[in-house]
């Protein structure tokens, strides 16, 4: 059972894990086998553009949501919706060339704070940090996920 700061509980959606990296005016988005996938998502290129810090790289993943809300792994992989996928960030792991902490909790609240002014096409994850201290888990946490349309995985 966690019992200090050092977990998180994250939503993962159904979808693509991507870095995206920012030097200056140039974006690069890497696959965790090292493709260069910059060209298939102009959506999550044009805002890491348009985001006010100009070197970075972020970790997450490349997600299609339906009407719904409801992540699209197969109208992902379909590409007929390339210009429509949005980017879910969930580690910052670099700004302007410097590692933005060692703390597990000091990137994602780096990461939360540059993300605060939204900006179309990139979303911070949701997550929630631990507490200092026994935290319980919830019994009914599968019903609950249910309930918010997300699968239990285990």
């Amino acid at each position: 059972m966690p019992n200090q700061q050092e977990w998180f509980h994250e939503v993962k959606y159904d979808g693509y894990r991507l870095m995206i990296q920012r030097d200056g005016a140039r974006v690069r988005l890497w696959t965790r086998s090292g493709h260069n996938w910059s060209d298939r998502f102009p959506l999550i290129v044009e805002a890491a553009l348009r985001h006010r810090s100009t070197s970075f790289v972020i970790d997450g993943g490349a997600v299609l949501l339906g009407v719904d809300g409801i992540s699209d792994f197969d109208g992902l992989r379909s590409r007929q919706h390339d210009a429509e996928v949005q980017f879910y960030a969930f580690d910052l792991l670099v700004t302007n060339g410097e590692d933005p902490g060692a703390a597990a909790a000091l990137p994602k609240a780096h990461l939360a704070c540059m993300l605060a002014r939204r900006i179309d096409g990139i979303m911070l994850n949701d997550f929630e940090q631990g507490e200092i201290g026994p935290r319980p888990v919830p019994a009914r946490l599968p019903d609950g996920a249910r309930r918010a349309r997300f699968q239990a995985q285990g």
